[in-house]
């Protein structure tokens, strides 16, 4: 009686498998059905490749054995994916203070607890008010527990977070005034000496109010434009 050949269409692969850090097993089935009776037993055949690790490709191979009652061998390939990670950096909303902000931090998700970052710098910076787009930077690497590189095992995303910054608020600013205006008979300006908030030198606005020609007191009214918003008053005297 002559062996039976083993066959591609005996065996049938299954699963979708994504590295996970451990050693993972294949799902598979050798049949061959005669007769509506299984003819194919566990000790007609060996196997090899039917477990993996990292990320990669794998060939499973069923190879009969010598006692057996089938002969040749049938492969097929399966593979483990890259596991995602998403790396986000910080976004936030910061108000204008003259000297620019600046956001470092990010957060991960989907790496396997014990692996870790290294070699990645995030940073988002402004100085004006505005959107600025983050930015990565360094040469990225990924480490489990034992510092063993894993970069090949992780497909990684970087999505850039954004650092808004808005307008300082003028609304109660401490408005300083030059000298003392003096009756004269002719239109006269009140000088601004300064102009802050919240610690901070306004530096541009517009005024409104601030001319007169009778003597008395008047209300001016200072503008926030360009990195400032809002309105604060100040009376003054002639």
């Amino acid at each position: 009686i002559v062996k039976r050949a083993l066959s591609n269409g005996m065996l049938n692969v299954s699963g979708d498998y994504v590295y996970n850090g451990n050693d993972q097993y294949l799902s598979y089935v050798l049949s061959d059905m005669v007769d509506g009776v299984q003819a194919i037993h566990y000790t007609d055949y060996t196997v090899s490749g039917d477990s993996g690790k990292g990320a990669g490709t794998y060939t499973l191979t069923i190879v009969a054995t010598d006692g057996g009652n089938y002969s040749g061998s049938v492969s097929k390939t399966w593979s483990i994916g890259k596991r995602a990670v998403t790396v986000t950096g910080e976004s936030d909303v910061r108000e204008y203070n003259r000297y620019g902000h600046e956001l470092n931090g990010y957060t991960v998700e989907g790496l396997i607890p014990g692996h870790h970052f290294a070699g990645l710098v995030y940073s988002a910076t402004g100085i004006h008010v505005g959107s600025y787009l983050g930015e990565f930077s360094g040469t990225l690497h990924i480490h489990d527990m034992y510092e063993i590189d894993q970069d090949d095992n992780y497909e990684v995303t970087l999505v850039a977070g954004t650092l808004d910054i808005d307008p300082l608020d003028i609304t109660s600013a401490s408005i300083d005034l030059g000298s003392v205006l003096v009756y004269n008979g002719q239109e006269q300006s009140v000088n601004i000496a300064s102009v802050s908030a919240k610690g901070i030198i306004v530096l541009t606005y517009d005024v409104e109010g601030n001319t007169g020609t009778e003597a008395g007191t008047y209300t001016l009214k200072v503008i926030g434009t360009g990195d400032y918003i809002g309105e604060a008053e100040r009376t003054w005297v002639i």
